[in-house]
């Protein structure tokens, strides 16, 4: 069983109204998920796991990877070991933290969920560049581990790639030769500034011929988003001596879906001009 449909598992049991509040409990509570939600493999399990799956038991192996994970969301501090209301108990208890009763009412682009979160943007965008995945999974892969300032980078990377998309699907619009060789010739450059230039002389230009939705949603999410990641990112590749708090980090990856995805919105909308 793939690691990542356990993580999801686990994700449903912390969400419930009483979480387990044992380590013992949570691996219990986590087959019975799979099992209801019928996520125990039918083909290609071997014979000594398909032995465990037909009575919806995890062989040990497995439940290595429930420990991993635990563990992995205490780094995070999603989990502490411990007791409700007993700061004296420690492991084998366990219990969610205020920050992560926060981040687990958040059903889509959970950054804790790297595999779910890239899962997500791929369903919600059909096609989605594969240089955006590469550079989000390596931003969420760095929130994991604690590096916010590295998943700044990462990010802001992500959506300078995204916003150089919405560059090459408006060199198209041009009908006028000469014009749309000076704008590309714009749209190389090294500088974020010109390009950015660029874009707004063009969109200004074209955003009566826009619809409506794609019109509001250029000031409120796009430009608005891409200017806070791209400062977010000149800030934290550069040493400017700014700390990013895990909070920050985690409010622009759930920001880059929004700007990703409606980036790619008013993309086609430029390609059907």
């Amino acid at each position: 069983m793939e690691k990542e449909v356990i993580r999801y598992a686990i994700f449903e049991v912390l969400r419930q109204e009483r979480p387990p509040d044992q380590y013992a409990s949570l691996i219990d509570a986590t087959e019975r998920k799979l099992a209801e939600l019928h996520l125990f493999p039918v083909k290609g399990a071997s014979p000594s796991q398909e032995q465990h799956y037909l009575r919806n038991v995890l062989p040990r192996e497995e439940k290595d990877a429930i420990r991993e994970i635990v563990w992995d969301l205490i780094i995070q501090r999603v989990l502490t070991p411990g007791y409700v209301d007993d700061p004296h108990s420690s492991w084998p208890w366990i219990r969610l933290t205020e920050y992560g009763r926060a981040s687990l009412k958040e059903r889509e682009f959970l950054p804790h969920d790297s595999e779910g979160y890239l899962r997500t943007l791929s369903a919600t965008i059909s096609s989605v560049d594969p240089l955006i995945l590469r550079y989000m999974d390596e931003a969420l892969e760095c929130f994991r581990v604690g590096c916010y300032l590295a998943t700044s980078v990462m990010t802001g990377a992500a959506s300078e790639r995204v916003f150089d998309l919405l560059l090459e699907a408006m060199g198209g619009t041009f009908r006028n030769t000469s014009k749309r060789t000076e704008f590309l010739k714009d749209t190389k450059s090294n500088f974020v500034s010109v390009r950015k230039k660029a874009f707004d002389n063009q969109i200004n230009r074209l955003r009566g011929q826009l619809p409506e939705v794609v019109q509001r949603s250029l000031d409120t999410t796009i430009n608005s988003i891409f200017s806070l990641l791209k400062d977010y990112r000149d800030d934290s590749g550069h040493p400017t001596g700014r700390v990013v708090a895990r909070d920050e980090a985690h409010a622009n990856l759930k920001l880059f879906a929004v700007y990703c995805t409606n980036s790619y919105i008013l993309k086609r909308a430029l390609e059907l001009l």
